[in-house]
């Protein structure tokens, strides 16, 4: 399938989001302890590492994106209605139903351990409750990584061998 100009652009931001989660996701483990030096501490205070411990919301807000972008990717080119939808569990639902079933199969065989509607509905408000963590908005359950994966896979088979490479997540760490 050949994919135009504007479907190039959501599907580019889509995966860069989801290599971005990929390797944060990795490297978040090697970071070192912050210098003390270089906060605002006294100087024999312990000094946590408050911004490594929540990289995990860091990468839960570039999952929660890179999944509504490989989704209204998707919509884009199936002709599903464009509507101003934000929730995941919305725009899969968007979708059309062999498509659906498609992204289904693909979850299935990364072990999501649950429907792929079911898990996208159960995460309903994930996306925004990590995006709005300083406003006390209430998520629920996270998105797993594995749905970008299925995501990604279907993206794969519809641009073909001869754009694959302009989508590669070579480099970032299999989850």
């Amino acid at each position: 399938m050949r994919l135009h100009r504007n479907d190039l652009k959501i599907f580019d931001s889509a995966v860069a989001h989801h290599a971005a989660s990929r390797l944060l996701t990795t490297k978040a483990s090697q970071f070192n302890d912050i210098d003390p030096k270089l906060q605002n501490s006294e100087p024999d205070q312990t000094v946590s590492k408050p911004w490594t411990e929540n990289l995990h919301i860091s990468v839960e807000v570039l999952i929660g994106f890179s999944a509504e972008l490989y989704l209204k990717g998707f919509m884009q080119i199936y002709g599903a209605p464009q509507k101003r939808i934000f929730g995941l569990y919305e725009l899969f639902t968007a979708l059309p139903e062999d498509i659906q079933g498609k992204l289904q199969d693909y979850s299935d065989d990364l072990e999501l351990n649950e429907p792929l509607q079911q898990h996208l509905k159960k995460v309903v408000d994930s996306f925004a409750g990590v995006r709005y963590i300083h406003e006390g908005f209430p998520g629920n359950d996270v998105l797993s990584p594995k749905t970008l994966e299925a995501f990604h896979r279907h993206l794969l088979e519809l641009v073909g061998t001869r754009a694959a490479d302009r989508f590669t997540l070579k480099g970032t760490a299999e989850k």
